[in-house]
């Protein structure tokens, strides 16, 4: 939270992928003293009334009930415990194969910016339970053309699921000059990745344009 209170500005475009109940969006409204836009986006039927209701609280309008990823049509939403803290396109990780599911619309990312005609986008967060690099690779003309930073969310335990590896974070953001690092909330800085980065169960990181990295606060250990 301290990230998007540290580098949001007024006037910018906020994009929440899988938003949960909009913790996320919340404080990017905030911290944009409502002079922004943000956009929510969740797939969970079983969130989408608490997560509007808390999204009208504070006054943002712009929910889209769907999954995203890189590709379009109906999928299989799966759903562990309750349903309403943690869903994914994928089982394996912490979705066990008999969870039930739920048929939701996927689109991507690239095609919900084409709609609600944006002609701006500064920041993406991504929590999505492992499908991040599918998000990422649905937003690639949107990505090209606004060069945003990212939050997205790795993890040991839900990326495999879908396939996924630190190494096809890195080299996407290779081929399309993007640096990977965190947010330190007690510095209030951007700083490199700790050593054990990619063995971490949950670690938010940040993927910043090259050309920018100059314009984020960054700690001493930064390179």
């Amino acid at each position: 939270m301290a990230c998007l209170e540290r580098l949001l500005k007024p006037g910018q475009t906020f994009i929440d992928c899988g938003a949960n109940i909009g913790l996320f969006s919340v404080i990017a409204s905030a911290t944009m003293g409502g002079r922004g836009r943000v956009v929510s986006i969740e797939a969970n039927p079983g969130t989408i009334e608490r997560l509007r209701a808390n999204l009208r609280a504070n006054g943002i309008d712009d929910l889209i009930a769907c999954a995203v990823t890189d590709r379009e049509g109906e999928m299989e939403l799966y759903l562990s415990g309750d349903g309403d803290v943690y869903s994914s396109l994928s089982t394996g990780g912490l979705v066990h194969p008999n969870s039930r599911s739920t048929l939701v619309t996927a689109r991507t990312l690239d095609s919900i910016v084409a709609e609600r005609r944006l002609e701006r986008v500064d920041a993406i967060k991504i929590d999505v339970e492992g499908g991040e690099m599918g998000v990422l690779r649905s937003a690639s003309a949107s990505i090209d053309r606004f060069r945003p930073w990212c939050i997205v969310e790795y993890s040991s335990l839900t990326w495999p699921a879908f396939n996924a590896s630190p190494e096809d974070l890195v080299a996407w953001c290779e081929s399309r000059r993007y640096a990977i690092r965190t947010f330190s909330a007690e510095r209030r800085a951007v700083v490199s990745l700790p050593d054990d980065a990619w063995s971490q169960s949950y670690l938010n990181v940040l993927l910043l344009p090259e050309e920018l990295l100059t314009a984020f606060p960054t700690g001493s250990d930064s390179a």
